[in-house]
């Protein structure tokens, strides 16, 4: 999902030492002390299995702590700083249950996956809801109801993947035996008031044995993304070549989730196992095949991107992305996928690679680097293959982290943004500038701010204060005014176009840059054009 972020505003961090109930974060380039791993995890815990974040907050996963009952954590982000996590577990749980295999947050509502729950016999599956909710003056997970399909049954493992966003869900049951053993499904729901029902029952026609449709799930918008990594391509015969269903949301003039496009790769091949993760979010999709073939007989893993045109079944491949720098059998490139705006990663079994997206060109970047110290060298130099992003936060599981699998998470922030001009025009006949801010940034990152004010060589001065703002009244209107840290002088170019190309300084801790603008423009009668980054007002 893209998760914008107030205009005026830029998050800039760098890091502090973590102690033992917060946990620093870092952009993607930057080494940072600790990862997040609650201190009373059990051996063999395996935090990290699975993973969302929606905004500041991130849910992880521990699907095998205390004896397998399993465990979720769920962590706030400040702006410096991660809060050491909000430990759920059902009253009712038991061993073997694997509370926590599969998760998802959005706003105030997680959902976490026991699928091997025999609430409606062995290993039937549900999800567990979960709400904040104001309790006795503090805010409180509170356990909701706990959601089955229609036709549970034994086996199902109904819960084994969840995805979630603005009142819907989707749920998968890979094991769902419909006509022939684990074919698979998936559920949608939907959210009205405080009571979640499910929808439709999502299937794609040829289902087979095995295939176990419902192991990776994503949603956004009226789009559900379905893999099915274990499909057989019949002609040629391809044994678990993989396949993926794409489903759109109809209300008009029927309601439901209908199959929009069926998707599975030109180049087929046995085992590479095409569906196995998958990501979506607006017009693109990214579904991952770890065991795809690459440089001969390497099944080093590749990942395919789509984008969506039109409404109905218009899913074009766009890339198809294949391991940066390496080729390494077994490395399985593509077992995890995640996606938010034009920032794209996609792990490995043991490592992650970021990717910057330009239109349909994806142009890859450093991989991530080894959080800390005690795991920068030896067995434990490694990332996990769970990803969940978003537009500031990316975070990655690694449930066999440390000692006896008790795991660990990396979070980090989601680097590198850039001002830009939304709208353009004459300050004081009706031109109102737009600033949108994309980040955090990175400590000495490029900042280029361009505005285009239609006047040229006009006088500029630009205001900026490292920290939060105020409201004052100004000229009948409200400006967000702040102390100035700093002011400098400059003007339009030949063009009327204002351009501040700056580096940022280093080692500021979690602040926010807010700028203004006072342009001299004599079409404002003689008096000056103040932008907030909002708006721009005029005054005589």
């Amino acid at each position: 999902m893209r998760i914008s972020l107030p205009p005026i505003a830029i998050a800039v961090a760098s890091w502090l030492a973590a102690t033992p109930s917060v946990h620093a974060q870092n952009c993607s380039t930057t080494p940072f002390p600790s990862g997040l791993s609650p201190a009373a995890l059990d051996a063999n815990a395996r935090y990290g299995a699975a993973v969302d974040v929606d905004g500041n907050r991130a849910i992880v996963g521990a699907p095998d702590e205390d004896g397998g009952k399993g465990a979720v954590y769920i962590h706030e982000f400040d702006g410096s700083t991660w809060s050491a996590g909000i430990r759920l577990q059902p009253s009712d749980g038991v061993a073997l249950d694997h509370f926590g295999s599969a998760v998802a947050i959005a706003g105030d509502w997680a959902l976490v996956g026991v699928p091997d729950d025999d609430d409606f016999g062995t290993d039937a599956g549900t999800v567990h809801v979960y709400k904040r909710t104001l309790f006795l003056g503090s805010y409180l997970w509170l356990l909701t109801t706990k959601l089955s399909s229609a036709d549970i049954a034994a086996g199902d493992r109904f819960g084994a993947a969840v995805a979630m966003v603005s009142g819907r869900a989707v749920i998968g049951a890979p094991n769902d035996s419909i006509v022939f053993f684990h074919q698979g499904s998936a559920y949608a729901f939907e959210l009205s008031g405080n009571t979640w029902s499910q929808l439709s029952k999502l299937t794609v026609a040829g289902s087979q044995v095995n295939e176990n449709f419902g192991s990776a799930v994503a949603i956004d918008g009226d789009h559900i993304v379905v893999g099915g990594p274990g499909w057989d391509n019949v002609a040629p015969s391809v044994i678990d070549s993989g396949r993926a269903g794409v489903f759109i949301r109809l209300t008009n003039p029927s309601t439901g989730w209908f199959l929009d496009q069926e998707m599975k790769p030109a180049d087929l091949a046995t085992s590479q196992r095409y569906g196995s993760s998958v990501a979506l979010e607006g017009t693109w999709l990214m579904i991952g095949v770890p065991g795809a073939l690459n440089l001969s007989a390497a099944a080093t893993g590749a990942t395919y991107v789509y984008e969506s045109i039109g409404m109905f079944g218009a899913w074009q491949q766009r890339a198809r992305i294949l391991p940066p720098g390496f080729a390494v059998v077994g490395d399985q490139f593509g077992s995890g996928v995640a996606i938010a705006g034009t920032r794209a990663f996609i792990s490995a079994k043991d490592r992650v690679f970021p990717y910057d997206r330009s239109g349909t060109v994806f142009t890859s970047k450093p991989q991530l680097a080894v959080p800390f110290p005690e795991y920068q060298s030896g067995a434990f130099a490694k990332l996990g293959s769970v990803l969940a992003v978003n537009a500031t936060h990316l975070l990655v599981g690694r449930p066999n982290a440390g000692a006896s699998d008790k795991g660990t998470a990396f979070p980090y922030l989601v680097c590198g943004g850039s001002w830009t001009i939304l709208g353009s025009g004459t300050l004081g006949s009706g031109g109102i500038p737009r600033l949108r801010g994309e980040g955090p940034l990175e400590d000495n990152t490029p900042l280029e701010l361009r505005l285009k004010f239609g006047k040229p060589n006009s006088p500029a001065v630009l205001l900026v204060h490292l920290g939060a703002t105020g409201n004052v009244p100004f000229a009948g209107g409200t400006l967000y005014a702040f102390p100035i840290d700093l002011q400098l002088s400059l003007t339009t170019n030949a063009n009327g176009e204002l351009v501040l190309p700056s580096n940022l300084p280093a080692g500021l801790v979690s602040v926010t840059l807010n700028l203004q603008f006072l342009i001299a423009d004599s079409l404002a009668n003689g008096g000056v054009a103040l932008s907030n980054g909002l708006a721009a007002l005029t005054a005589p």
